[in-house]
């Protein structure tokens, strides 16, 4: 089936019902693609990636913050948590201070404060 997208004007939000308008949908992503491409051409020289830039801010934010919190703060999956957690520690911008290896106290390394200024 073919829907011309030109002359759609809203979308049903099937849980609410309600109507949302195109622009609701396409602008925040159109904007996402935009600070992604500023970020990346910013902090490509430390090797981080926009999406990783995020963590690194909330994670300094809240020094000594769990998996857990950081998913919920950043409104992501876990599994994208703990990809880009672990992509930054191997990397050395953030290390983990909790006594035990299953648990997570996530704080920016020197590295990690240093990115954080540029982001």
């Amino acid at each position: 089936m073919y829907v011309d997208m030109s002359t759609v004007k809203y979308v049903v939000d099937m849980s609410t019902g309600m109507n949302i308008g195109l622009h609701d949908i396409f602008i925040p992503h159109l904007m996402k693609s935009y600070m992604d491409k500023k970020m990346n051409s910013k902090i490509e020289s430390m090797g981080i990636t926009a999406s990783q830039s995020f963590f690194i801010v909330s994670i300094g934010k809240n020094e000594g913050t769990s998996m857990k919190d950081l998913t919920a703060e950043r409104s992501v999956d876990k599994a994208l948590t703990t990809r880009a957690v672990k992509q930054l520690m191997e990397t050395g911008f953030v290390d983990n201070i909790s006594e035990y290896p299953q648990k997570y106290k996530l704080v920016l390394t020197e590295r990690g404060h240093e990115a954080e200024v540029l982001i």
